[in-house]
């Protein structure tokens, strides 16, 4: 039978190589570094800013919060000018507010009328000094759709949850806690 050797095939047999063959030690590594392969965060040296829309920061310092929350959110805000709703979005691995959040919320704005609000995992980019992990994914996403629909006084019967890719988990999360009047889901997985 002929092997056909690619990418992911190659990095197997790196993987596997560099462990001396023992499974074990293997699991082991993906196990450590798990966190890094579901979650790689862009380049943190040289954030984008937000350049059309409103940056919005939520100070949390003082707030019981998990470990890995920094004591700054941030969010890029596009009030809506003349529809109701409002789409709060969820990014994908490895990205940041400011390249698509910034640019869609804009495009959104000027072309519909709708509303946006990019929000930021802890550790990326411009929301700074944090840890992104599952939970302090949701806290932030919880605690800056708080601000929203308090603060900014966006009804969440209007707020649209909008997650791509990964974000489409944290998306599902504030529609299956009635925080969002409903959800959308771009390119996200089945598992």
């Amino acid at each position: 039978i002929e092997r056909v050797l690619t990418p992911q095939y190659s990095v197997w047999v790196f993987c596997v190589g560099l462990c001396g063959g023992d499974p074990s030690a293997l699991l082991g590594a993906l196990y450590h570094f798990q966190r890094n392969l579901i979650f790689p965060r862009p380049d943190n040296s040289n954030p984008l800013p937000i350049r059309k829309g409103q940056l919005v920061t939520v100070d949390v310092s003082r707030e019981a919060r998990p470990e890995g929350v920094p004591g700054q959110l941030v969010a890029a805000y596009f009030p809506p000018t003349t529809s109701k709703h409002v789409l709060a979005f969820w990014h994908g691995n490895a990205d940041q507010i400011g390249n698509v959040g910034d640019h869609l919320g804009h495009v959104l704005q000027r072309n519909q009328g709708w509303g946006f609000f990019a929000v930021e995992y802890p550790g990326y980019a411009l929301c700074r000094g944090g840890e992104p992990t599952e939970e302090t994914i949701v806290w932030a996403a919880e605690r800056m759709l708080k601000h929203l629909h308090v603060k900014l006084e966006v009804p969440w019967e209007t707020t649209v949850a909008f997650g791509q890719s990964i974000g489409g988990a944290v998306a599902l999360r504030a529609a299956h806690d009635n925080l969002v009047g409903s959800c959308v889901l771009l390119s996200s997985f089945e598992s």
